[in-house]
């Protein structure tokens, strides 16, 4: 299987578009709103084409941007009237007690996402036909964890090995259509963490020697699956990658895979 993995970057025209992307094609560094807004009627007759919901996963470090990403493009869907659905974090859901156990409390964010996947992907009210789901941390981002659990030597080989293979199991993998990869140095999440906060003391995760661990736990995950999720990295603490550009981006590529699988059926129907 091809790999999936591929980067947006500021720094790279291709890179920034992404494979197939309107903005790729124009030879533009990214859409801008005009452009994304006059999509959506394609966007729209494309998804009639999707058997389930097009899912995507917003992964990452903490603090790397992926709520405010996904609360800017929820926002522009939901004024293009472009069905979507925005489960509820697992980690806002999970027991506070559970906190106290890194592999009670990603198991449990694990079988949370694994839930909401199956939910949304049905037809029943409130979501009688298929939408774009915008899941807060899903599948690849509980791979990570695990894998930071293993490094940690938290769990053996074996118990990363079989939680892994459960998150890959075909019947909730295949639901999820790409995977945005948030993350940013680990003093950016540290400053994004302190901002507004009248406490200057690291927790438990959001501590500089843990941000590193987990940052390469993130790297082998991306690298270990590459070709089971695919795979966009999105570093946004890079210079001109502001939130709005950075959501631009995000719709952008989700209408690009919309379209290209409309596309895709339409040839088959007219051959």
């Amino acid at each position: 299987m091809a790999d999936r993995s591929r980067p947006i970057s500021t720094s790279s025209r291709t890179a920034v578009a992404g494979r197939g992307s309107r903005a790729a094609r124009d030879g533009k560094d990214s859409p801008n709103v005009t452009e994304l807004k006059e999509r959506v009627p394609k966007v729209m007759k494309g998804l009639e084409s999707f058997a389930d919901s097009y899912v995507v996963e917003f992964a990452g470090l903490p603090r790397a941007g992926k709520s405010e990403c996904i609360s800017i493009v929820e926002h522009f869907l939901r004024r293009n009237k472009v069905p979507v659905a925005t489960p509820l974090e697992g980690a806002r859901q999970a027991p506070e007690h559970l906190k106290e156990s890194l592999l009670a409390y990603n198991a449990w964010t694990a079988t949370y996402a694994i839930r909401q996947i199956l939910e949304v992907s049905t037809f029943d009210p409130p979501h009688p036909s298929p939408s774009i789901v915008l899941l807060d941390r899903g599948l690849f981002d509980a791979t990570a964890w695990f894998q930071c659990l293993r490094n940690r030597k938290e769990i053996t080989e074996d118990e990363r090995h079989a939680l892994c293979s459960f998150l890959r199991l075909g019947a909730w993998k295949r639901r999820v259509r790409k995977v945005f990869f948030f993350h940013c140095g680990h003093d950016t999440s540290m400053e994004r963490e302190y901002k507004y906060k009248l406490l200057q003391e690291a927790g438990k995760v959001l501590r500089t020697p843990f941000l590193k661990e987990l940052r390469a736990a993130y790297e082998e995950a991306k690298s270990c699956y590459k070709n089971d999720f695919e795979i966009i990295p999105l570093q946004t603490d890079e210079k001109g990658m502001s939130q709005s550009r950075v959501a631009l981006m995000v719709v952008d590529e989700i209408f690009s895979g919309i379209l290209a699988k409309g596309q895709s059926i339409e040839a088959i129907r007219t051959s």
